[in-house]
C-alpha cells in the first residue's frame, strides 16, 4: 500500500530533479508558464518532454520552500498560515511567481528555490499581513510595460515583476478596491 506523501498539506512549494539540468528548466521564454492554467485556454499543458515514464522514478527533490517566508513570520510573529496552500506558480522569463500562504505575492529562482523578493503588505500591519492563499496569479504585458496581477482579500494587486513593488499609477497605490459599497467584504480564491 502507498504510503501518503509527508509535502500534502504541508505547506511547501517543492521543486523536483531528475537527470535534467536545471538551466534547461529555468529557461527561456518557449518554457513560460504565465497563467495558473498554462494559458487562458487552460490547457494545462508545456511542450517540455525531460520527464517521462522512464526516468520519473528518478525524480529527487532538488528544494523546498515553506508556506510563508521566515521574514514574514519575523516581522510578523502573531501570524498564522492556513495548511491549505493551492497555489499553482508561474514561471516567466526564468522566475517563478506564487501566492504564499497569506496571498502574498512572492518571486524565486527554479532552480534554487532562493526568494528574489516578496510582496509587503500594504500597510504593513498584521492586519493586512493576515490572509489567504490563492490558486494562483497572472501575467499582464503591453509593449516594455510588465505586470503580475494578484486579487487578494478585497483588492486587485498590479505588481511590478521585477521588484514585486506595487504599480503606482495601477488603481491608488497600486491597488484596486473590489468591495462593492453594499457589502462588507469580497471574497476570491482563483487567480484573477
Amino acid at each position: 500500500m502507498p504510503h501518503p506523501s509527508p509535502l500534502i498539506g504541508a505547506g511547501f512549494v517543492v521543486c523536483l530533479v531528475g537527470l535534467v539540468a536545471c538551466e534547461t528548466f529555468s529557461g527561456g521564454a518557449s518554457d513560460d508558464w504565465v497563467y495558473f492554467g498554462g494559458d487562458k485556454a487552460f490547457t494545462r499543458y508545456a511542450p517540455l518532454d525531460q520527464i517521462t515514464r522512464d526516468n520519473v522514478g528518478d525524480l529527487e527533490i532538488l528544494w523546498r520552500r515553506p508556506a510563508v517566508d521566515p521574514s514574514l513570520t519575523e516581522a510578523f510573529p502573531d501570524l498564522r498560515t492556513s495548511g491549505n496552500l493551492r497555489a499553482t506558480p508561474i514561471l516567466v522569463d526564468g522566475v517563478l511567481y506564487a501566492p504564499n500562504g497569506v496571498g502574498l505575492a512572492e518571486a524565486f529562482d527554479p532552480g534554487t528555490g532562493e526568494l528574489l523578493w516578496i510582496q509587503q503588505p500594504f500597510p504593513e500591519t498584521l492586519q493586512e499581513a493576515a490572509g489567504q492563499g490563492t490558486r494562483g496569479m497572472d501575467y499582464w504585458a503591453a509593449g516594455s510595460d510588465r505586470r503580475l496581477i494578484l486579487a487578494r482579500g478585497g483588492y486587485l494587486y498590479a505588481l511590478d515583476p521585477a521588484t514585486g513593488q506595487a504599480v503606482a499609477g495601477f488603481g491608488e497605490q497600486g491597488r484596486v478596491n473590489l468591495i462593492p459599497p453594499s457589502a462588507r467584504s469580497f471574497n476570491w480564491s482563483s487567480g484573477p
